[in-house]
């Protein structure tokens, strides 16, 4: 009779963890995959240097090609990979089964702030779906204030880089 009583208690123990568990959040979603989010960081670089770039986009983008961008050294973002788990959402969603699976991020990246040559144009509206639904977008067509983020890896003491490694 102990051993039925004790696990009768360690079911319903179970049960109430899980259910504990569930309410708390609403999941990370059907097509969420690990580590396919970045945490972005504010930080402060002392490292100087000078860089002039053209960030090509792809063939289906290329509308948002720049050209001549100075980057600038001082502020930036470090960027992590991350895993997203929604605890609340209270929006409108979209079919995400229109969407491609996400992918993992298997680097961190440095945002840089910069400065673009305003003969630069790109669309001044886009619409954009995500897992927090469709947005109608308004681009600012302000030059002095992009980003470009670069791959990256954190150092250990030891100067070697921090390789995430997935399963999958």
């Amino acid at each position: 009779m102990k051993t039925f009583l004790s696990k009768a208690f360690a079911l319903c123990v179970l049960v109430a963890a899980t259910m504990l568990d569930t309410s708390k959040s609403q999941g990370t979603g059907f097509y969420e995959m690990k580590n396919s989010h970045l945490s972005c960081f504010p930080a402060r670089n002392n490292k100087r240097f000078s860089a002039l770039i053209d960030l090509h986009a792809n063939e289906y983008q290329e509308r948002y090609t720049l050209k001549r961008c100075k980057v600038l050294y001082r502020f930036v973002e470090l960027c992590i990979p991350s895993t997203k788990e929604v605890l609340k959402f209270d929006g409108e969603t979209v079919n995400a089964d229109i969407f491609p699976k996400g992918r993992a991020v298997y680097n961190d990246l440095l945002c840089y702030k910069m400065r673009c040559d305003a003969q630069n144009r790109v669309p001044e509206k886009q619409l954009v779906a995500g897992q927090f639904g469709k947005h109608d977008l308004e681009i600012f067509q302000n030059y002095l204030r992009l980003k470009v983020c670069i791959p990256a890896w954190k150092l250990k003491d030891s100067g070697e880089p921090t390789i995430l490694e997935y399963d999958y």
